[in-house]
């Protein structure tokens, strides 16, 4: 004869603490884990890489002849290749033709006058915080190139004809491109600005449309990323829930249930306090057959003082069930289970009054009232 779960008897309440312990320590590195680790791997590469740029140039600074010009200071590398990294700006001592000369500082003073070391600091960190999105590589190309063209634009208009402009150009089609905050004069752009230069000029439409793009861009990216997040939960979500890993069976013969004590509030018979009971409790005689009430894999087996002997199973990413006071049990830490397989005998081990099977269902790793489970001659009437 069974019983509704209205029906309480003498047995302790099992220790919420003592549970979430356990299932704490089961929990195995899961996907978000692993991917958060890589994210930051990633993160912090890109943050030393820029770091490391920001060096490279002090240190041609530091190594180097600097002479002040109004607010701007030019640096005289031995190096080959000229840029501007904040208002600074790097020249070849090589250069020797004046022309050529003053055509480079008017170039990139435009860069300096424009603020895109501005840009630039946006857009590398952007990038920092997104290495994973190739849209994010693509734009930072893209914003570069646009630089040089607004660069390009107001040095032709400012001085330079076109053919002594673009013979200097040509000149620095051996170049090395240094990334980070500078804009470089030679770069490998060269051949896409000399066709701007040649065939047409950005109209003020255009560059407006180009500042509209930035933040849209951003917005584009975020979206893009929460879309994914979303996909990927609702993908694994819908694989985890599968009809044969819903505990959906009771876990003992329900005709020799003699008595049940349900989930909820009750007072502890032992403490006499009120608890909240996170199972449902099955008294029946020790000895009696306990099964797994979906297929899955034993995560924990042991021994605690309160809850005796016990056998934790992972059913899927949704599902867990936890089976306590057992007599003993007859799985390891490992075993893959099937629904309705035998994992242990009733006993009462722990803390304890009598022979009896404390039984919890997790759902998203959150205690659920098992009564929602189990076959309708145990739930309440």
């Amino acid at each position: 004869m069974t019983h509704s779960f209205k029906e309480e008897f003498l047995f302790s309440d099992f220790d919420s603490s003592t549970i979430r312990t356990t299932v704490n320590t089961v929990k195995s590195f899961s996907l978000f884990s692993i991917l958060s680790a890589v994210y930051f791997t990633g993160l912090c590469f890109m943050f030393f890489r820029l770091l490391f740029s920001i060096f490279k140039v002090l240190q041609i600074k530091n190594n180097s002849e600097i002479t002040n010009k109004e607010k701007i200071r030019i640096v005289s590398t031995r190096f080959s290749y000229a840029f501007s990294f904040f208002n600074t700006i790097f020249l070849p001592v090589d250069v020797v033709d004046q022309n050529d000369r003053q055509m480079i500082i008017d170039h990139e003073l435009s860069h300096i006058r424009q603020l895109h070391w501005f840009d630039l600091l946006l857009s590398e960190t952007v990038w920092a915080l997104l290495w994973f999105n190739p849209f994010v590589i693509l734009y930072n190309n893209s914003l570069r190139l646009q630089h040089e063209y607004l660069a390009d634009v107001e040095t032709l208009n400012y001085r330079a004809n076109h053919e002594e402009y673009l013979r200097c150009l040509l000149k620095g089609i051996q170049y090395r491109n240094l990334r980070g905050l500078t804009n470089q004069f030679y770069c490998r752009t060269i051949k896409k600005r000399i066709i701007m230069i040649t065939q047409y000029r950005t109209s003020r439409k255009h560059i407006f449309k180009y500042f509209i793009s930035i933040p849209l861009t951003g917005i584009l990216i975020f979206m893009l990323s929460n879309f994914q997040r979303s996909a990927n939960v609702l993908n694994a979500n819908e694989k985890s829930i599968s009809v044969t890993n819903i505990p959906d069976i009771s876990p003992v013969d329900i005709k020799k249930v003699k008595l049940t004590s349900g989930y909820g509030y009750r007072t502890n018979p032992i403490t006499k306090k009120k608890q909240f009971h996170y199972g449902v409790d099955l008294a029946l005689n020790e000895g009696e057959n306990i099964v797994a009430t979906a297929s899955g894999i034993i995560k924990a087996t042991g021994f605690d003082s309160l809850k005796g002997n016990f056998v934790f199973i992972k059913h899927d990413e949704l599902y867990s069930t936890l089976y306590t006071k057992l007599q003993k049990f007859v799985v390891k830490k490992g075993d893959k289970v099937d629904k309705n397989q035998l994992i242990g005998y009733v006993g009462h081990t722990g803390l304890a009054t009598g022979p009896h099977l404390h039984y919890e269902v997790y759902k998203n790793g959150k205690n659920v009232n098992p009564s929602d489970y189990l076959p309708k001659q145990l739930k309440s009437e």
